[in-house]
């Protein structure tokens, strides 16, 4: 507070020799303080009949879109992109925070982001559970990949994901707009059920072309599915260790894997 600085807001009431200072005590109690600073905001309520009353983020909209268009005005990505969603630890009451029971911190903040693979944030967006606006016949995951590329469709970027994301109905309305998806891909998904019954032996693959978007599936220890349009299938020879003997592996899950490094260097910074 001004000039006296101390570690705690509660220590600039306390009473005992270290930290006597009555002139906070004389002025307002602490209690109220803190319920003051709590609610304190600098934004207006909308009312019923204004816009962005049904915006559950309307407080901080403008803050979100100056980082947006600054980002938009100063700088444009390289060809390839990741998208992914990333959790923020959240202590207090808030409608559209997520509970995750098997986390240490347990309520968290879900936020989609769209970044280079060297883990610069380029968009974000936050979940806040309803969003008039984001519902569509390739349902909520479509529409948040398409809301976060809006500025960076029909320009040839490659978009490595995971299979939160992925779909093929996704893949092949993002390949009209000329932007290429590679990915993992949950069996159960709508349009690959061909290739995710298939029964394969340990080392095999299997593809499948429609509209120019491949769905594959690889064998290992466990089953491994997969969707692109950018990378031929082909097997690239790896050693998981100096000690193994040589693999070979589908290039496209190769790619997966270098591309998913992008997540943990976006999470640690």
């Amino acid at each position: 507070m001004g000039d006296i600085k101390i570690n705690h807001l509660r220590n600039y009431w306390k009473t005992n020799e270290l930290y006597n200072l009555p002139c906070f005590r004389s002025y307002m109690s602490r209690n109220r303080f803190l319920t003051i600073l709590r609610c304190l905001h600098f934004s207006k309520n909308p009312e019923r009949c204004e816009p962005g009353y049904d915006d559950r983020l309307s407080k901080i909209r403008w803050l979100q879109d100056f980082f947006k268009q600054r980002i938009d005005d100063i700088y444009y990505p390289d060809k390839q992109l990741s998208l992914d969603e990333s959790m923020v630890l959240w202590r207090g009451r808030l409608l559209f925070q997520q509970y995750v029971k098997n986390k240490n911190h347990k309520f968290e903040v879900k936020l989609y982001i769209l970044s280079k693979l060297n883990g610069f944030v380029l968009k974000v967006r936050i979940y806040t559970r309803y969003e008039k606006n984001m519902q569509g016949e390739l349902g909520h995951s479509a529409n948040v990949a398409f809301c976060l590329l809006k500025n960076y469709l029909e320009n040839g970027h490659s978009l490595y994901t995971d299979n939160c994301y992925i779909s093929f109905a996704l893949s092949k309305e993002l390949l009209l707009k000329r932007t290429y998806v590679t990915g993992t891909l949950r069996q159960n998904r709508r349009g690959n059920q061909s290739v995710a019954s298939k029964k394969l032996s340990k080392g095999e693959t299997v593809t499948k072309y429609c509209n120019a978007v491949e769905i594959g599936k690889w064998r290992e220890k466990g089953d491994h599915d997969f969707r692109h349009n950018v990378i031929k299938n082909l097997l690239s020879e790896v050693e998981d260790s100096p000690a193994d003997r040589p693999k070979d592996k589908p290039k496209t899950s190769l790619t997966i894997c270098l591309k998913n490094t992008s997540r943990t260097i976006k999470d640690a910074k």
